[in-house]
């Protein structure tokens, strides 16, 4: 028998996955469709959709959205779907995570504790639903889907996510969606951010958690 605090966690987790159900899907669709994905008729202060991302040549999307931000009842909700080969998209990971809030303004080097250009909050990664569904029994040829959280200093105006041009938003906080072929570890993508004459102000490599930027003010060779 669950004690009385338990069952009150319970009945959270609960609300909070009927509310991340409720939120995600229309999200993704607009998101999916090229279209803003914050829907006209979920008002800002009930709900914001604060990053996402979309890779269509990787067939790979991840949105946050905030549940009533800036109150005490926020949560914040990440959803990761990709698209099957069937041509359809379906949902790989996300749900409920520790309240992120919607982000505060963005920094310049050196400012308010931003130390480098890329700063890599959250990464995570994942074997393909899609893959492994459509080809059972086959999980060692399933490919990894990633998602990576960023904090991008004000000096670069935009990322390159491999060759994919990525804006960078005006709260400076990037998620990115990626994918990796199958290995005993997720690789993710080469992030480069560039400044707005289209200069490389810094690098972040694969497995690397510092850009070349911060290697660079720790002497440390990258």
């Amino acid at each position: 028998m669950l004690t009385a605090q338990q069952e009150q966690q319970r009945q959270r987790l609960i609300r909070r996955q009927r509310r991340s159900n409720r939120l995600l899907p229309p999200v993704v669709r607009r998101l999916v469709a090229g279209r803003d994905p914050q829907p006209p008729w979920l008002p800002r202060r009930l709900a914001a959709v604060v990053a996402w991302d979309l890779d269509p040549d990787a067939g790979v999307a991840v949105v946050r959205v905030v549940w009533r931000p800036g109150s005490a009842q926020s949560e914040t909700f990440d959803g990761v779907v990709e698209r099957t080969p069937a041509g359809t998209w379906q949902e790989t990971g996300g749900g409920g995570i520790d309240d992120a809030g919607v982000p505060g303004p963005r920094r310049s080097l050196g400012r308010d504790g931003q130390i480098g250009v890329i700063e890599v909050l959250t990464s995570n990664g994942l074997l393909s639903r899609a893959a492994m569904t459509s080809r059972p029994g086959r999980v060692h040829e399933a490919p990894w889907v990633g998602t990576t959280e960023l904090r991008v200093a004000a000096e670069a105006s935009h990322l390159l996510v491999g060759d994919r041009r990525v804006a960078v938003p005006p709260h400076g906080t990037v998620l990115l969606a990626w994918t990796s072929p199958p290995a005993a570890v997720a690789r993710r993508p080469v992030i480069r951010a560039m400044a707005s004459d289209g200069t490389e102000v810094s690098r972040l490599e694969p497995h690397d958690s510092l850009d070349a930027h911060t290697l660079r003010l720790l002497d440390i060779p990258s």
